[in-house]
């Protein structure tokens, strides 16, 4: 049998009325209420990065603590489990491309956030490979463009897959197969 917060208030708080009118009665209703929140979680903790996490972050990227918990919090937003899903994603690059077909761009791009490969983007993974992608080494973002061709996480990158992804790019814009062929010369 299910039961309702206000059943359960009910049961909790002792609406008694012979209770003293005025201030104290308010007091202790306010009171009883108060602690019937606390037992049943419903205040509102402020969201805090791991530790672990926010430590690692801020040594790889040089982001202070008050900026990477403001972003875990955005984060947080968008995805309350506290991790993004690949519908999250495929949402976000269709958002920023309008009226191209992203579906099959965003599962390469998927790659290069989930480097753990666990099928889901935690915060970290997702503020590296972001920080990587506008901060990081020409060595760094060529280990991500990297990752994005390598659709079978192989540690190769093979002719086939080299065409899915230069395919998926072409929807984008222009990609011509000279290109495509020189590159995958130039890898080889």
């Amino acid at each position: 049998m299910s039961t309702s917060i206000m059943e359960t208030a009910g049961q909790d708080l002792d609406f008694d009325s012979t209770a003293v009118k005025g201030k104290k009665r308010k007091h202790s209703l306010v009171k009883k209420l108060n602690g019937l929140a606390k037992k049943l979680n419903l205040r509102k903790k402020k969201a805090s990065c791991p530790e672990e996490d926010l430590e690692f972050i801020t040594a790889q990227t040089g982001l202070t603590r008050g900026c990477v918990e403001k972003e875990y919090r955005q984060f947080l937003k968008s995805n309350p489990s506290g991790v993004m899903e690949p519908s999250c994603l495929k949402a976000l690059v269709q958002e920023s491309l309008p009226g191209v077909d992203t579906s099959g761009l965003s599962d390469h791009i998927w790659r290069i956030y989930d480097t753990n490969l666990d099928h889901v983007v935690d915060f970290k993974e997702f503020v590296l490979a972001d920080w990587t992608s506008r901060h990081g080494s020409a060595e760094e973002n060529l280990r991500q463009i990297f990752r994005l061709f390598d659709i079978n996480s192989d540690g190769k990158v093979e002719r086939e897959e080299l065409d899915k992804v230069a395919t998926e790019l072409s929807k984008v814009g222009e990609l011509k197969e000279e290109v495509v062929k020189a590159a995958f010369e130039e890898m080889d």
